[in-house]
């Protein structure tokens, strides 16, 4: 049986305004905090991984090497990374 919460595609197309989006998560029991904080962890997640390239890209450029070891956790809802360098 399958239990999974979701809009159609025909539902979601029908969305013209925030009270019909509103409307119909409600309609399905779908959690609106659930979706925001997975928005949210998403949208935090991006601007992290575009960090990471910014530092790819300048140890590259400096031609470095540098071990990097990351840690990453979800701590309060919020996208957590602990990170340790060691300049070689």
């Amino acid at each position: 049986m399958n239990t999974k919460k979701s809009l159609s595609i025909e539902e979601f197309e029908s969305i013209k305004n925030n009270d019909d989006l509103l409307y119909l998560l409600n309609e399905k029991n779908i959690s609106y905090t659930k979706i925001v904080n997975t928005l949210s962890y998403n949208s935090e997640l991006r601007l992290l991984q575009i960090e990471l390239v910014k530092l790819q890209n300048y140890i590259a450029k400096k031609r470095k090497e540098l071990p990097l070891f990351l840690k990453v956790e979800m701590l309060q809802g919020k996208v957590v990374i602990f990170v340790d360098l060691w300049s070689i």
